[in-house]
């Protein structure tokens, strides 16, 4: 791995959630006026909303509302080939085929490279992510502190707050939480945090500026009319994944996978079991399962695909379909159509 040359002026960065928080409201499943679900560009911002999802009446969520495809089957596995890079990460990020992100088990930071190898940047993170545009945020998890890449001088920017967790969109939906579970959303115009009422145990964020997070295992989404997030429902959901379009996957605590239906408004039991999934959008679903071996869901046919020829303990997916993961060991692949 080489390394860029670190300018000098740059810094390197050394409970129990309640079920439902002021902030966090449940709702009825809303009807979709027009069409299965409409994308709208907010004026102002580069990204674009789910704006007939958000229109959803105030009121409480009954029983979850759950529909069970037991006809769905695995189909064989896909000739894809997993190619082997060299080094070792403990943490990837893909904001898209020419933007691949890392840090090292030593909390090095590393850019992948065009020419097929990785450039070591200045300062340690233990977690980094980046965005479709290019852009990079990330962690120090013993000092909780976050910082933000400035490409034009190879710096890190220190901003203000701790944090334990960072999801970035794109330059402008930047979301984190802190240790209590608190969330906030990074305001550009002010380069600092917007307080956002509520807490959640876990937060994840798409391309094109849809926020959905977890809260005592329920499942809720960020209403941008109403500045709140919205339960929709859930039983004991442990991790959450939105990609562009409005794909939103979710596992529970077993290992179970929902899809969130717009039309309906519900979660939906599909087959399969998984430790992680990860979703670019609606034709980029991915996960690993305890066996470590990854799969893709076809999301037209309702089936998963074994990816076969890596034994992997991560998976990352950008919007654009680019898929990269990672072994128990830190051995790095991506996926080669």
């Amino acid at each position: 791995m080489s390394e860029r040359s670190p300018n000098p002026a740059s810094r390197r960065p050394e409970g129990t959630v309640p079920s439902l928080e002021p902030g966090l409201r449940r709702c009825e499943p809303a009807k979709i006026l027009e069409g299965p679900f409409a994308l709208e560009r907010t004026p102002g911002q580069n990204f674009r909303t789910l704006r007939k999802f958000m229109r959803m009446p105030r009121g409480v969520l009954g029983a979850l509302s759950v529909v069970a495809l037991w006809s769905i089957i695995e189909a064989p596995a896909r000739a894809q080939t997993w190619v082997l890079v060299p080094g070792a990460l403990s943490e990837v990020s893909v904001g898209n085929s020419i933007t691949i992100w890392g840090v090292n088990s030593s909390n090095n930071i590393y850019e992948y490279s065009n020419a097929s190898s990785w450039i070591k940047l200045p300062g340690q993170l233990t977690y980094v992510t980046v965005a479709p545009d290019g852009v990079a945020w990330g962690i120090n998890s013993s000092t909780q502190q976050v910082w933000e890449y400035q490409s034009s001088t190879n710096t890190w920017n220190h901003i203000q707050g701790n944090r334990t967790s960072i999801k970035v969109g794109s330059r402008d939906v930047v979301w984190t939480l802190d240790s209590t579970g608190k969330v906030f959303r990074f305001n550009p115009a002010i380069q600092a945090w917007d307080h956002i009422t509520g807490t959640l145990t876990q937060l994840s964020v798409a391309s094109d500026g849809v926020v959905v997070g977890l809260n005592g295992g329920e499942l809720f989404f960020f209403d941008p009319m109403t500045q709140q997030f919205v339960g929709v429902g859930g039983v004991g959901l442990s991790q959450v994944a939105a990609g562009f379009g409005g794909a939103v996957f979710a596992l529970d605590t077993s290992g179970n996978i929902y899809q969130f239906d717009i039309r309906s408004q519900r979660l939906i039991l599909i087959p399969g079991n998984l430790s992680q999934i990860a979703v670019g959008s609606n034709h980029a679903i991915y996960g690993v399962n305890s066996a470590q071996t990854a799969y893709q869901y076809d999301i037209q046919m309702g089936h998963w695909t074994a990816l076969l020829g890596a034994a992997l303990t991560q998976i990352a997916v950008a919007s654009d379909g680019t898929v990269w993961g990672l072994s128990a060991t830190g051995h790095i692949y991506y996926l080669q159509p």
